[in-house]
């Protein structure tokens, strides 16, 4: 049988440079064609490639990753590990490091230095071949963890007439940020629980906001207004009090009506998770010690009524 070139025979090898090590994945591929004619001449043709076989390869790359600014996030243990990198040449290693780029804020004092985001690119690079690829992980810092209140006002308040319950006459809060250290600004809502004639009974619901706006749970000052001259009536007892709020370690409840007390006194957070319960004896005050407690806002469940306390 012969080809359209006259030929009777022909054949096809290729042979390569291909070893161990680097040569594993960078070669040469030589393809040689060898072919006779009916009077046994023969001809050889040949032609060298060369070859880039794939190299780094990642089999694993950390996912997109929050963390709380204060949890060392510079730390890729604690943003979901370190890239892993291969190479499948025979008795290459890649070594992988990393770099961060981030567009945090230097000034401590504004919110974008605890709210940024990191771009972290892990960089393989084999041993000995020095070939070198790279992958990307996002990382989200964010500052999570509110203002702690350092003062509140004093709490329950009585005013005369006609005296103002505006923050300027009866009080401001204080609270810091816990990140930057920096004061923390605060706002506040006026609720009317009860009203008569002469008085007016307010719950005002205080807020601390942190330096990225990040706000605590409110905590309850509680303001009685006489709203007309005369004999003022004397502050309402409210059945169940507990204080102080906020508190560093121990909460007294204390029940001005008997009727109020029950059995048990329930804490949960605020997702809704008990956390403990407390039984009750038959006394007016009881005292509930807080001190295991990350600091943060917790509530009361004592009888059908509820009751926030904030640990800090």
């Amino acid at each position: 049988m012969t080809d359209n070139c006259g030929y009777w025979d022909s054949t096809y090898v290729v042979t390569t440079t291909q070893g161990t090590g680097c040569s594993f994945y960078e070669f040469v591929a030589t393809a040689t064609t060898t072919a006779w004619d009916p009077t046994g001449n023969q001809s050889v043709s040949s032609k060298d490639v060369s070859v880039y076989l794939d190299q780094t390869q990642w089999p694993y790359v950390p996912p997109t990753w929050d963390i709380n600014f204060w949890e060392n996030w510079q730390d890729p243990a604690n943003t979901g590990g370190m890239a892993v990198a291969s190479n499948p040449a025979p008795g290459v290693t890649v070594d992988v490091t990393f770099v961060d780029s981030t567009n945090q804020n230097p000034d401590t004092t504004q919110c974008d230095h605890n709210e940024f985001g990191v771009w972290r690119k892990f960089w393989g690079v084999t041993q000995p071949c020095q070939d070198s690829s790279f992958v990307v992980q996002y990382i989200g810092v964010h500052d999570t963890i509110p203002s702690i209140w350092t003062g509140f006002p004093v709490n329950p308040l009585y005013v005369p007439y006609p005296q103002s319950i505006h923050p300027d006459n009866t009080g401001y809060p204080s609270g810091e940020d816990t990140i930057t250290g920096m004061p923390a600004t605060s706002t506040w809502v006026d609720s009317i629980t009860n009203q008569t004639s002469t008085q007016v009974d307010i719950d005002r619901y205080w807020t601390l906001w942190d330096q990225c706006m990040t706000p605590t749970d409110d905590s309850i000052q509680v303001i009685y207004q006489e709203v007309m001259p005369g004999t003022p009536e004397q502050p309402k007892k409210q059945p169940i009090v507990v204080y102080p709020n906020p508190t560093q370690n121990l909460v007294h409840v204390k029940f001005n009506d008997i009727k109020a007390r029950p059995e048990k006194i329930q804490i949960s957070n605020l997702l809704g998770k008990t956390l403990e319960e407390i039984m009750v004896d038959p006394v007016e005050e009881v005292e509930y010690n807080a001190s295991h407690l990350p600091d943060g806002m917790y509530i009361m469940s004592i009888g059908n009524k509820k009751r926030k306390f904030i640990k800090n």
